[in-house]
Order: C-alpha cells, then structure tokens, then sequence
C-alpha cells in the first residue's frame, strides 16, 4: 500500500453516550496499556486562550457535551490484532 500522499490517522475518537461511560472505559483500557487517551479534558471553546475572542457565540452546550465524553484510541502502525481486539472487548463491557 503506498501512503506517501495518504492522510492516516493516529488516533481513533469515540464518544460514549455519558461521561461515566467514558471514564470507566479509560480506566480499563489503561489498567491493561492500551493508549487511550480524554484527548478533550475541556470543550476548545472553554479554554482561557478562546476568552474575549469575538469568534463564540450561544451556549455551546454540543461542544462541552462532546469534550466530557470523548475518548481516544492509537490507530498508529505499531497498533497490534490483539491490541484493537482487546480495546473491543474493553469496551464492549463498558457498553
């Protein structure tokens, strides 16, 4: 397969229906070295930098919803079989 003109992802979102879910996930997919990471601890728009910057407008509840429940996965190269096969059954029991 040539990827020298390809855009590949590093890392795979998935957003669970609460929070709770989300962090129970990240818990169990640590606990056995999986690479999960809460890439969004806040929604981009609640950050100090976005403040007094005339570009957010509403309540931008949809953003804050995403970023408390968002969790992701490494799809890199060095991502085995066993690896996604366990993230599925990790999250499976999550689910």
């Amino acid at each position: 397969m040539d990827l020298d003109n390809a855009v590949v992802p590093i890392r795979y979102p998935i957003i669970f229906s609460t929070s709770e879910q989300r962090d129970v996930a990240f818990k169990l997919l640590s606990k056995h070295g999986l690479g999960a990471s809460v890439s969004y601890p806040l929604a981009v728009t609640d950050y100090p930098e976005f403040e007094g910057l005339d570009i957010l407008h509403g309540d931008l509840k949809n953003s804050r919803a995403v970023a408390a429940c968002i969790l992701t996965l490494p799809v890199h190269m060095h991502v085995t079989k066993q690896d996604i096969f366990k993230a599925y059954q990790l999250i499976k029991q999550v689910l």
